[in-house]
């Protein structure tokens, strides 16, 4: 199990992503991805444990074999939830990239999702870590995944780092609208039904 990509997804990711387009399978990828996630959680369950960092969970006051044994049946469910996910939003991207001209395989853009992810883990644990700055850090960090997102559609669909930006920024944007619209319609039912009880 190769640990080092990791390192090289997060600091030289245009050659990272062409070595794991050419040398690795999903298979691959989704194993490193179920260590480092379970790696991740129990690290995150030890350190909240001895040094009383809080785990953001309803209740921290579990006991540390109560959380592991909770790790064993939580962490496989996520790891399926998770990849489910990845995969639709992989799905997106690429039907995206197609209309703007890519000319890529879906399973190697969902490949490198997939390590995009598994990079992104430790660091996310890291910044929850840090409470007072964890806002911030999240921010940048949400920034450099977004870049290694179009990083990884121009690499795996042929594209443009313009048009793979687009790609990348127009769900997005389809989702704020699809959000807008859905709270609209909701405050104009609701204000329709108040003026009708009223009336």
């Amino acid at each position: 199990m190769d640990f080092k990509i990791i390192g090289d997804v997060l600091t030289k990711p245009a050659e990272a992503f062409k070595h794991i387009m050419k040398k690795t399978r999903l298979g691959e990828a989704l194993k490193l991805y179920a260590v480092v996630i379970a790696l991740v959680f129990f690290v995150r369950v030890i350190l909240g444990t001895f040094f009383s960092i809080p785990l953001g969970l309803a209740d921290d006051s579990f006991s540390l074999v109560t959380l592991l044994i909770a790790g064993i049946v939580t962490v496989p469910i996520y790891l399926i939830i998770s990849f489910i996910f990845i995969a639709i939003g992989a799905g997106v991207l690429f039907l995206f990239a197609r209309l703007l001209g890519g000319t890529g395989d879906y399973g190697q853009l969902l490949k490198l999702h997939v390590y995009i992810m598994t990079a992104m883990a430790p660091i996310n644990m890291a910044i929850s870590l840090i409470v007072p700055l964890s806002g911030v850090l999240g921010f940048f960090a949400g920034l450099y995944m977004l870049y290694l997102g179009i990083k990884s559609i121009s690499i795996s669909m042929n594209l443009s780092t313009a048009r793979s930006i687009v790609v990348c920024i127009v769900p997005i944007v389809l989702l704020f609208l699809l959000a807008f619209t859905i709270i609209v319609i909701a405050i104009a039912l609701f204000g329709s039904a108040v003026l009708t009880g009223i009336m």
